[in-house]
C-alpha cells in the first residue's frame, strides 16, 4: 500500500502527530512524505501514479485552495484530509475534493482510518488473487 503525506510546515506538533499516525500504519518504504504543494503536484502527476491513499494536511485556506488546485490529479486516490479550520466555508470547500474522510486540528482519527483502507485494499487484493 503506498501512501503519501503532505503537511506543510506551520504547526509542527501537528505535523510531527499526523506523521506519527501515518507511520504507525504504513511501512517507511510505502510512506513518501511531501512539504510543499509544488512536490505534491509532481508526485501526483508522475506516472504510473500507484498512490492507493493520501493524508492531505489544510492548515489554513491557502493550502486548501491549492489543494483543489490539483484536485483532478488525485482522483482515484483515497483521500484523507485533516483541517485547521473547522469553519463553515473551509467544511464546504473541502467536499470538492472528495475525501473518504475528513477530520479537524491534529488528526487523532487518521491512523484507524487508514488502517481500514488499508485492510479493505487487503481484501480486494485477496479476492482478486
Amino acid at each position: 500500500m503506498n501512501v503519501i503525506l503532505y503537511a506543510n510546515g506551520g504547526n509542527e506538533i501537528v505535523c510531527r502527530r499526523l506523521l506519527e499516525a501515518v507511520e504507525s500504519k504504513v511501512s517507511p518504504e510505502r510512506l513518501q512524505t511531501f512539504q510543499t504543494i509544488e512536490e505534491l503536484y509532481q508526485r501526483v502527476h508522475q506516472l504510473p501514479r500507484e498512490i492507493d491513499a493520501a493524508v492531505l494536511l489544510a492548515q489554513n485556506n491557502k493550502q486548501l485552495l491549492e489543494l483543489l488546485s490539483i484536485r483532478d490529479l488525485l482522483d482515484g486516490i483515497n483521500v484523507i484530509l485533516v483541517l485547521q479550520n473547522c469553519d463553515k466555508v473551509s467544511i464546504n470547500k473541502s467536499h470538492l475534493l472528495m475525501p473518504r474522510f475528513i477530520d479537524y486540528a491534529d488528526g487523532h482519527n487518521v491512523a484507524g482510518v487508514l488502517e481500514k483502507i488499508i485492510a479493505r485494499k487487503d481484501m480486494k487484493e485477496k479476492c482478486q488473487n
